[in-house]
């Protein structure tokens, strides 16, 4: 089919046919393989920005199932790629043939449909349902395109006519190639998800340009060339030009790119050097350089004083022929005089690094010689954030962010930076992939270290959110009881009721967040406090009387609901009991009494003061009956229990601006943190915003203080909690060396 290399040769019999008909099976083979370059050239990029994405994560990120998940991508791209293109051909085929009948392809040997494949993760409806987002989407906003490739190909295939649904352009014949492709690889549905997002951007949003490429064929061999055209902007046409030869030009950007900072370094240091800067008639060049640099690696100390000069006169003592030991300014070059001085003020600011203990400065130190050689040998290194040598130097650092002296449980991380530093300083000499592997290995030595403390921070964290989910459920539910009490008697029985039983049925109620449950036993509780209350009329009378049976039954429920002891359980019933009796028969007895009353009632009187002096009646009897203030704490749960006891009196008078930064604090940050008079590294394991709490860890994960919201800002306005700055150490220090340079420049 064609010469393409990409393409996935015809079976023999589907070449004898397409033999017969030249004309036809030549555009098809050429459109076909305009389609699948253009698809794989995207689907390159995909893995790109999806490696690049799960690279991230697994670096910020103590989940190893990142890293995991981008091993098995790398190992199995080829096969995704092949198995994508194939899926594609076999859907192209498939549609074809359809249109064309056996004349054109024979019978095909593995006939392929969408619905079919659609339903290989039937059982996944998050998948699917996000195959079938893409294909609507791509259907929805290329119509128009879709409309005239299918027109086209009705001129090509007069016999038939062809239909939206045996089009072999249309999206869902992709989205079901690439969920195909990925069927048989072992990757969990949340990692499919983040596949499927980013083949989303770089291939279902890029779908208007392949179609436009598609369409311009057709055009160019005259088939209707004066279809109604779609718009496609200048920009979108650039880009499709770019993604033609996207890996060429990826090269050539990131090489401009480099090359614009290292002149502006060249700028800013220009203008420390002066303008009587020596010139010499013989220059030292790269290669020699960089020899000398290697001899001087493997003999670099486990500390480093980086003076420019003392760098300067160590590669001069090293250079045949050099007397004396020293370089004369300008004998290196003015590139890899410049070289030299950015990376020596990166490592001053290193070294100066307030965030890294002085021993893990000491030991990354010593790669100030190594990465002078990357920056001299390689120009992308200072503007590709993805270099490994950039990528490996970060994560020396933030893995000796959380490193403390004194803490023996970190002593193999140590240990394993030193290895690392090690290895640099004995066996670097420019060898390709040389640290990818270390980085790949590193990442990996990582992840298994903090998995064990990952455990203990996952369960510190979830006891705390535990913790403060049943902080604000006791205080919901001393709310409530606090309401339902609200100016009634509460006899001692319905307290012991109350306080031994039904404020825990309230709270197991509102853990589980179920509305109508919740309102159930509320108004159990209500009924229970209204069943105690003094009965003053036959109505209310009649309805106690009817009301205690479903009472009764229901808290006998809401006994058994918290496996209440059956002994207590039926004291308290008697008691019940024996209140809802007097209760009774005091009512009936002030009925009786008030029923004897009745002529005085009956008396005439002026209709215009019989209301006020019914009122007053009313009101002179509640005045007269004494309510007893009702202490919450006394029925439900403490203060404690309800997180509100600790609550000290902050040191300072908090201000906005405090408040609002501890409240930007995320979850995973390091900090410097005052314990006992000590600073200790501690992350913020979590914040829980329903009690306002701040929980930190050590490096092992375990709970070591935690602070309310007003108690952090104060610790934050006296010094006592200092954030750790986690951005990539390297981009730090760049953009420290040019915002200096720029300063010094300002000054002159």
């Amino acid at each position: 089919m064609g010469n393409s290399n990409k393409i996935v040769e015809l079976s023999s019999k589907q070449e004898s046919s397409l033999s017969k008909k030249s004309k036809l099976s030549t555009s098809i083979d050429q459109v076909l393989s305009i389609y699948l370059d253009e698809l794989n050239g995207r689907l390159e990029e995909l893995f790109s920005d999806t490696d690049d994405h799960l690279f991230d994560k697994s670096s910020k990120s103590d989940d190893s199932r990142h890293f995991a998940a981008m091993r098995t991508l790398r190992m199995k791209k080829l096969e995704v790629l092949k198995s994508f293109s194939q899926g594609v051909r076999n859907e192209f085929v498939d549609s074809i043939g359809k249109i064309e009948g056996a004349a054109l392809f024979g019978e095909c040997e593995e006939e392929i449909s969408f619905e079919n494949l659609a339903l290989v993760e039937e059982d996944d409806l998050e998948e699917r349902i996000a195959l079938e987002s893409m294909t609507n989407k791509a259907q929805k906003a290329n119509k128009q395109a879709l409309t005239n490739i299918r027109q086209r190909l009705d001129v090509l295939v007069p016999s038939v006519a062809v239909t939206d649904e045996i089009n072999p352009f249309d999206p869902s014949c992709i989205c079901t190639a690439i969920s195909q492709s990925l069927s048989s690889i072992d990757l969990g549905t949340e990692f499919k998800l983040v596949l499927y997002k980013f083949f989303e951007r770089t291939v279902i949003d890029e779908m208007d340009l392949i179609y436009d490429k598609v369409n311009q064929f057709f055009i160019e061999n005259g088939i209707l060339p004066d279809l109604k055209s779609v718009a496609i902007s200048h920009d979108r046409r650039r880009r499709r030009t770019q993604s033609s030869d996207n890996g060429q030009e990826k090269s050539e950007q990131s090489t401009k790119d480099s090359d614009e900072i290292l002149n502006l370094l060249g700028e800013l240091l220009s203008q420390r050097r002066g303008e009587d800067s020596q010139r010499v008639s013989q220059q030292v060049d790269t290669g020699q350089l960089v020899a000398v640099l290697s001899n001087l690696q493997a003999h670099t100390g486990t500390t480093l004083e980086n003076d420019l000069r003392d760098i300067r006169s160590q590669i001069g003592a090293l250079l045949p022929g050099n007397v004396g030991g020293q370089v004369t300014q300008g004998a290196l070059g003015q590139a890899n005089d410049d070289m030299i001085d950015v990376v020596t003020m990166l490592f001053d600011f290193i070294l100066d690094d307030d965030n890294l203990h002085a021993e893990i400065k000491a030991v990354i130190a010593r790669l100030q010689i190594p990465i002078l050689k990357v920056g001299l040998t390689d120009r992308t290194f200072f503007s590709n954030r993805k270099h490994p040598a950039r990528l490996l130097l970060n994560e020396l650092a933030h893995a000796g962010l959380s490193w403390e002296p004194d803490d023996n449980s970190a002593a193999p991380m140590l240990s394993k930076i030193q290895g690392v530093v090690e290895k640099i300083c004995n066996e670097y000499t420019e060898q390709p992939n040389f640290f990818e592997q270390l980085l790949e290995d590193f990442i990996a030595f990582k992840n298994d270290f903090r998995r064990r403390a990952n455990i203990f921070e996952k369960r510190t964290k979830e006891a705390e959110e535990g913790k403060a989910k049943a902080e604000t459920a006791r205080s919901k539910v001393n709310e409530q009881i606090k309401r339902i009490c609200a100016r009634k008697n509460v006899p001692e029985v319905a307290r012991q009721i109350l306080k031994n039983v039904w404020v825990h049925v309230m709270f197991l109620e509102s853990l589980k967040e179920d509305k109508e449950g919740w309102e159930k036993v509320s108004k159990i509780a209500q009924m229970l406090i209204w069943s105690l209350q003094p009965v003053k009329d036959q109505a209310r009378l009649d309805k106690l009387i009817k009301v205690v049976p479903v009472l009764v039954k229901n808290i006998k429920l809401g006994f058994d609901k918290i496996s209440f002891s059956q002994l207590d359980a039926s004291a308290l019933m008697d008691k019940l009991e024996d209140a809802h009796r007097t209760i009774i028969s005091e009512g009936k007895v002030y009925i009786e009494e008030s029923q004897k009353d009745e002529i005085i009632r009956l008396m005439p009187v002026d209709p215009f003061t019989q209301g006020s002096a019914t009122q007053e009646t009313v009101s002179t009897s509640e005045a007269e009956e004494e309510i007893e203030e009702v202490v919450v704490e006394e029925i439900a749960f403490s203060e404690e229990e309800i997180g509100k006891l600790h609550t000290p009196k902050p040191k300072v008078k908090i201000t906005e601006d405090s408040k609002a930064t501890v409240e930007n604090f995320s979850a995973g940050s390091w900090f410097d943190l005052k314990i006992d008079e000590e600073y200790r590294r501690c992350k913020l394991a979590a914040r829980i915003v329903s009690t306002g709490k701040y929980i930190f860890v050590n490096r092992a994960g375990v709970k070591v203080s935690e602070f309310f919201t007003d108690e952090l800002a104060a610790a934050y306005q006296l010094g006592e909690i200092k954030v750790l700055d986690d951005e990539a150490l390297f981009d730090r220090a760049l953009k420290a060396v040019i915002s200096n340079l720029r300063d010094m420049k300002a000054e002159a």
